[in-house]
């Protein structure tokens, strides 16, 4: 893997820091990583530690809809299984001015295929109900075309 440790990174709704971590760790770039809630963030301060990447990583808690970073900080902006939450377009405009002007956009969501079988479908709803249960949200797989 190339060597990135000039790279900057934002990981937004980035849990409790696997994916920063991982981009540290095996990548080498350095990573910020921001969540709404403060126990995911003191969960991946614990791991980057855990993973001696803290001088990579920095953890904080911050709004999604207003990011607290400069114009052209990064060089990737990244998102995994979050933008299901939030308004996309209103979210997407925000990562734009905090990227690099050469800088990349990831956007890594789980999505559900209209071609799966009826009892996929219905395990798949079920899942959906008790997931928006858990985390007290209303939560839909989105489909490709979403």
């Amino acid at each position: 893997m190339p060597d990135c440790q000039d790279e900057k990174v934002l990981t937004v709704g980035c849990g409790n820091g696997f994916s920063a971590c991982f981009l540290a760790r095996k990548i080498g770039c350095n990573v910020v990583g921001i969540d709404i809630a403060e126990l995911f963030i003191e969960e991946a301060k614990e791991r980057a530690r855990r993973q001696s990447v803290s001088e990579r990583v920095e953890f904080r808690v911050a709004d999604t809809y207003a990011l607290p970073f400069e114009a052209g900080t990064f060089d990737a902006v990244i998102t995994e299984f979050v933008s299901q939450f939030l308004d996309r377009g209103r979210t997407f405009k925000e990562f734009a001015p905090v990227l690099k002007t050469e800088g990349y956009m990831g956007i890594n969501e789980m999505y559900k295929e209209e071609r799966i079988s009826p009892k996929a479908a219905e395990e798949i709803a079920h899942a959906e109900k008790v997931f928006g249960e858990i985390i007290e949200l209303p939560f839909s797989l989105p489909t490709p075309e979403e």
